[in-house]
């Protein structure tokens, strides 16, 4: 079915909104990478104003002069600066300089990329799809919207991409600016790391390359992932190898997926570099807790509530925590939102689990 065929007008429910959004999604997919179309490209203007504003050393004029570059966003940034939720006093302000001061570049960022989100949108390429567009637009926002909650409420995300879409330099530090302090963005290190661990070298070049760009996130860097695929068997030297050679001051956990691996001879080797093992749960349960380091990585991966797993988790995890143990706990993300319940549920837990815990200790 082709792309024109699909631009039927969304149903007024949710649900089929979210059904005509993901199949438009999903066919727009297929179609770009057979080539049968071609998408206009995003304006140049966004990415200039997103070099601009991360430059520490932009001054305001340069940010001005590329603005107003664009006579159309630059008087829509002015109209803002006016808007009744930003004037409330009524002094108008009629120069660009003047409406950037009182916007803010936060808002500034965010008023170019809908200005260039509204063009894609228009272009006569893309005629005949407003309908799915607009509602992948509106779903985009309510993403962004959430997401941006999610930061305020959490203090640690797990981050997983694919390797031909790996984030740049510049993504990474526009995470960086987004999160309150404290926040930790948890990494998952490219797929070539673990597989390459049995030569040291090669997985640390990687790992180089990696951190030239993650290390933008500056204090918002969390621990990073490896997974060491079930292909690499144990070699104790090799890894001793890796983790002397790499930066000391990173958080380093360790997911090995071939038995050969656990023993206590590997966790010799990860306690020397104050690395940490993995503690996953696939379903049966919570495993047996193997300390490392002075943090643990925690994957929650289970796809039902069979039992009391949360309970145990939440019993478990209080513990550490208790121990003056940092704990990194993350799971497993699904289309229907239920990790989003869980992890209230699991959260909710851990609170009584630390009530009980003070209770005690006044008794």
């Amino acid at each position: 079915m082709s792309l024109a065929q699909q631009s039927s007008s969304p149903s007024d429910t949710r649900g089929d909104q979210a059904d005509v959004a993901f199949t438009f999604v999903q066919a727009l997919a297929s179609e770009l990478s057979g080539g049968k179309i071609e998408l206009p490209g995003f304006p140049h203007i966004v990415m200039r104003v997103q070099k601009v504003l991360g430059d520490q050393n932009a001054d305001a004029g340069r940010i001005v002069k590329v603005l107003g570059s664009e006579p159309v966003l630059a008087s829509q940034i002015v109209r803002m600066a006016n808007s009744v939720a930003l004037n409330p006093a009524g002094v108008r302000v009629t120069d660009l300089r003047a409406a950037v001061a009182r916007v803010g570049l936060d808002t500034v960022r965010s008023a170019t990329i809908a200005f260039a989100v509204r063009q894609l949108r228009d272009a006569p390429l893309l005629k005949g799809l407003e309908a799915p567009l607009g509602v992948l637009w509106r779903r985009s926002v309510l993403v962004a919207g959430l997401s941006c909650v999610i930061a305020r409420k959490l203090t640690t995300v797990e981050i997983s991409s694919p390797p031909s879409r790996a984030p740049n330099s510049q993504t990474f530090a526009h995470w960086a600016s987004a999160v309150p302090p404290g926040f930790e963005f948890a990494l998952k290190t490219p797929h070539q790391i673990g597989r390459d661990l049995r030569a040291p070298r090669t997985a640390l070049r990687v790992l180089e390359g990696f951190l030239g760009a993650a290390e933008e996130l500056g204090e918002h860097l969390g621990p990073l992932l490896l997974q060491v695929p079930h292909a690499v068997e144990e070699d104790r030297t090799a890894l001793r190898d890796f983790l002397s050679g790499a930066p000391r001051e990173l958080r380093l956990a360790f997911e090995f997926r071939h038995p050969s691996w656990q023993n206590e001879g590997t966790l010799r080797v990860l306690s020397a570099h104050n690395a940490a093992l993995v503690l996953a749960d696939h379903g049966s349960g919570p495993p047996r807790i193997e300390l490392t380091a002075d943090f643990t990585y925690v994957r929650i991966r289970r796809d039902d509530d069979k039992g009391t797993p949360w309970e145990e988790w939440a019993e478990r995890l209080a513990a550490l925590t208790r121990r003056g143990i940092d704990v990194y706990s993350y799971l497993k993300h699904d289309r229907r939102g239920l990790s989003v319940e869980r992890a209230r549920r699991l959260a909710a837990l851990l609170r009584t689990q630390y009530e009980s815990s003070e209770q005690s200790l006044l008794t």
